[in-house]
């Protein structure tokens, strides 16, 4: 085989790793999560977890606190510590990845005060045991409708929904805070209504299963 033909099918391969890549990174980033070491892995992630979230949706600011306003966490719970997982009888972990930003928007200024509306959103893929997500979402959660969409409450200030796609869950924290000197003071509490554009944004992009 003579050096050409060698260039030629190494550049193919180039060529088909460059698009699969691609492609997994517009249409499944799990397909990604599978081939990488865990630590090139954690670092694909942190880069392309962003495209998630907006700068900016309507009045409300992503908060730029950790890796360009979103932060990624990788938690995992025993079956048998929850008391509705127990009940199937099985043992091990359930793994969740929680992609989380927050948003804010100013509603009120006083000269001593600012008080800023604040919606928190987590995007979450269950990674182990992900078959057990529709009983934790029957037994622990209140089912509500928003835009004609089925949804659930966990708490007042809270609502999630299962998306078609893309994700496993996508929950909602509606909440304020209060801004004083150098004190900042962060409240959930209240009725998180949906009636705001980060919640209607992802709702829209990210519809719930009917």
């Amino acid at each position: 085989m003579n050096k050409r033909k060698i260039y030629y099918i190494i550049a193919g391969i180039i060529i088909i790793l460059v698009i699969s890549f691609v492609f997994a990174y517009t249409f499944n980033l799990s397909i990604v999560d599978s081939i990488l070491p865990n630590k090139w892995r954690d670092k694909w992630i942190e880069q392309t977890a962003t495209k998630y979230f907006p700068n900016l949706i309507g009045p409300y600011s992503l908060i730029d606190e950790v890796n360009n306003g979103v932060e990624v966490k990788n938690l995992c719970n025993k079956i048998e510590n929850n008391i509705e997982l127990k009940k199937t009888g099985r043992t091990g972990d359930v793994c969740v990845e929680i992609f989380t930003a927050l948003y804010t928007t100013n509603i009120s200024s006083t000269t001593s005060t600012t008080t800023n509306k604040i919606v928190k959103v987590d995007l979450s893929r269950f990674t182990k045991s992900s078959d057990l997500l529709h009983i934790l979402i029957e037994k622990t959660t209140t089912p509500d409708i928003l835009n004609n969409q089925p949804i659930f409450r966990t708490a007042p200030f809270r609502l999630g929904w299962s998306p078609l796609s893309r994700f496993d869950v996508i929950m909602i924290d509606e909440g304020q805070s209060i801004v004083a000197s150098t004190t900042i003071i962060t409240e959930y509490e209240g009725i998180a209504s949906g009636n705001n554009e980060v919640t209607q944004y992802f709702l829209h992009k990210y519809p719930s299963k009917k």
